[in-house]
């Protein structure tokens, strides 16, 4: 199983159609809203969030792949070192 996660985005949108087209596979793509996510024909639509870690134990069952593609989001002050360098977190 390949996961995609940003799948109903510019790149993870097309990433996925990249995918199916090699027929590679099987396909899986992390979306917030299922009954909105349109994903070609065998792609598996799958709820998550990024900025939820308890939805993304489920999505990574039985992955052997993950492609991370998600918008830039800026990271809180409070997680910010001095100099601009973000804490492991």
């Amino acid at each position: 199983m390949i996961l995609v996660t940003g799948a109903t985005g510019n790149v993870g949108s097309a990433l996925l159609q990249e995918l199916q087209g090699f027929g590679a596979g099987p396909l899986r793509g992390l979306t917030r809203d299922t009954a909105r996510a349109v994903f070609p024909d065998g792609v598996e639509a799958f709820a998550g969030d990024l900025a939820q870690s308890a939805s993304l134990k489920p999505a990574l069952e039985g992955v052997h792949r993950c492609f991370l593609c998600y918008a830039w989001v800026r990271m809180p002050r409070s997680s910010r070192r001095p100099g601009g360098q973000v804490w492991n977190t």
